[in-house]
């Protein structure tokens, strides 16, 4: 199994420090020439006077084609001596709690419906941004994020940071369990090469880390993240530009490649904008380091339809994948020429496997035996089954799900119900739709002589045998079976 170090696309050099203070993991933007004239129709407002040669103009207008961005108008003499309007987009104004809302409800396609009532008093069905009433929007985007309480506040005037746009655009993309998730060793790694780490709050800790594991921010130059901070207009539309231009939906979040049948393959979609502004696309698989074990170039197909590809567990040698967590990765190019990275997006390949053994193999009715079982996989349980039912055995820990844990159970023939005589049993290890089956073979003894003939025997052992043997003898063990 080998891995490539990160070369999907080279980088571009940095035009404008701050317009990097988010980016895609390895996604330097290649940047193409925007011409005036270039602009396609948008969905309402006319192209922003203020963006000519602003360092945020091709993601700006490449959200603007959506119909995602709106702007500020102001008048302006038409060609025909008639007063007209034209926008401005403010670019290095702070953007608003509403704004931020506003731009996500239509990049993530919301469903906004006016007729619903507000649950927040300072979201009145007639508030307007822009001039224009944008209620509806907001509101299906706070609810499906969660934003506030019902009779809360949205706070939609209120100036937003960049750790609060981290937070909320982790969130739509269904990213936030795996903050949640990092251990407080994996987050202190992960945020320890940026020198502001140490302020960042506690309980922003986690989402701070997982949106720089996953792509999600890479911070300033100078090594911050300053999350602190307010997020401009202009930031706010790149980070949504960058988290939207590329989706990547693994169809699980686990995948078996064992060789069972159930669930060998995963199964990753690749989505984009409504208006199909994506031109190439490229999906990979790495590790947290970013090296790469596998390309899947997506293929062409028609409009409208989905880009999907088929990870199988092996790596681009034809090797396994070692068992372990992984992250879908890649990139797309527009139609200008700009190439982004995706978000990353966790996935674990695991193996389930069983392995048991007991000992000792052979005992007294009364004596003490341990079965012992090794998983991987995270089973529901593991049991042990005889004739007479079953036992279930303990964990001694836990772990990754592609770590091995280990199972044990003490217990005694008696306890068991066996008889004396050689049994045939089974550890099981329960996986949900599968098992694993381990097949052990336990033999009871009918014990020394001291129990079985205590009065004792005339002759040259306690129980009189000829040869001299005081008890049970091994070659007697059929007939003991028999018996």
């Amino acid at each position: 199994m080998r891995a490539e170090e990160n070369t999907r696309f080279p980088r571009a050099p940095v035009v404008v420090a701050v317009a990097l203070w988010m980016a895609l993991a390895g996604a330097g933007p290649a940047w193409a020439a925007v011409i005036p004239g270039d602009e396609a129709p948008a969905a309402s407002d006319s192209w922003y006077y203020d963006l000519a040669t602003h360092w945020s103009r091709p993601y700006v207008l490449t959200l603007w084609e959506e119909g995602v961005t709106d702007g500020y108008p102001f008048p302006i003499m038409g060609p025909g001596w008639d007063w007209t309007y034209g926008y401005d987009f403010r670019p290095d104004h702070a953007m608003s709690r509403g704004q931020l809302l506003l731009m996500m409800s239509r990049v993530f396609d919301k469903a906004p419906d006016p007729s619903v009532p507000s649950p927040w008093p300072d979201l009145p069905p007639g508030y307007l941004l822009y001039g224009k009433p944008v209620y509806a929007e907001i509101r299906a985007a706070a609810e499906a994020w969660e934003i506030a309480p019902p009779g809360g506040s949205i706070r939609p005037g209120e100036t937003v940071t960049r750790m609060y746009s981290v937070s909320t655009i982790l969130s739509a993309l269904g990213l936030d369990d795996y903050a949640v998730g990092l251990s407080p060793a994996e987050i202190d790694d992960i945020l320890a090469d940026f020198s502001d780490a140490g302020v960042i709050a506690p309980g922003d800790r986690p989402e701070a880390a997982a949106a720089v594991d996953l792509g999600l921010v890479i911070g300033y130059d100078d090594e911050t993240l300053r999350l602190g901070n307010e997020i401009t207009r202009a930031e706010g539309a790149t980070i949504l530009y960058r988290s939207c231009l590329m989706r990547l939906h693994p169809e699980h979040e686990r995948f078996f490649p064992d060789g069972d049948g159930h669930r060998e393959e995963l199964g990753i979609e690749a989505t984009g904008l409504r208006n199909a502004s994506n031109v190439r696309w490229h999906v990979t698989i790495e590790d947290r380091s970013g090296s790469i074990y596998r390309h899947l170039p997506t293929t062409t197909p028609a409009d409208g339809d989905p880009h999907a590809v088929t990870w199988d567990g092996y790596d681009d040698e034809g090797d396994p994948v070692t068992p372990g967590r992984y992250f879908v990765g890649g990139w797309a190019e527009d139609r200008r020429g700009n190439v982004f990275g995706a978000v990353r997006v966790p996935v674990e390949l695991v193996h389930r496997t069983l392995e048991a053994a007991l000992e000792p193999g052979i005992v007294d009715p009364e004596e003490s035996l341990r079965v012992e079982a090794t998983t991987t996989g995270s089973p529901l349980g593991v049991r042990l089954a005889t004739g007479n039912g079953t036992e279930s055995l303990q964990p001694l820990g836990g772990g990754e799900p592609w770590d091995p844990v280990d199972w044990r159970l003490d217990t005694s023939g008696s306890e068991l119900g066996l008889a004396v005589g050689v049994h045939e049993m089974e550890v099981i290890a329960d996986f949900g739709p599968v098992e694993r089956r381990v097949q052990l073979t336990l033999e009871i003894d009918a014990g020394s002589d001291e129990d079985d003939d205590p009065g004792g025997d005339p002759g040259d052992g306690d129980d009189g045998d000829p040869d001299g043997g005081d008890g049970w003898e091994r070659s007697d063990l059929t007939t003991i079976l028999v018996r």
